[in-house]
């Protein structure tokens, strides 16, 4: 189902985010996180995960609420929460 499909996480340097990155980097997902810039120049908890899946990774520092980085995805782009894809209910 995710093999060589284009997602955008955003908040994947949170601790949920990268949980997520590292799920669907492992079922074939091409994977674009969103990570917002601190002075640090770290990734978050993306900096934790393996090397070998790191290298995996297209890490863009960014902020959702900018316009232009929701505008001008890469091929077939599919914005998720981690609620969706782990299945959760809406209580709505």
């Amino acid at each position: 189902m995710w093999n060589n499909r284009n997602i955008l996480i955003t908040g994947a340097d949170g601790f949920i985010g990268s949980h997520l990155t590292e799920a669907l980097i492992k079922r074939g997902a091409r994977v674009t996180a969103l990570a917002l810039y601190n002075a640090f120049d770290r990734n978050g908890w993306l900096d934790e995960l393996d090397s070998e899946l790191r290298a995996n990774i297209r890490i863009v520092r960014g902020d959702v609420r900018d316009a232009k980085l929701a505008i001008n995805p890469a091929g077939e782009l599919v914005m998720m929460t981690a609620m969706q894809l782990f299945g959760a209910k809406s209580a709505i």
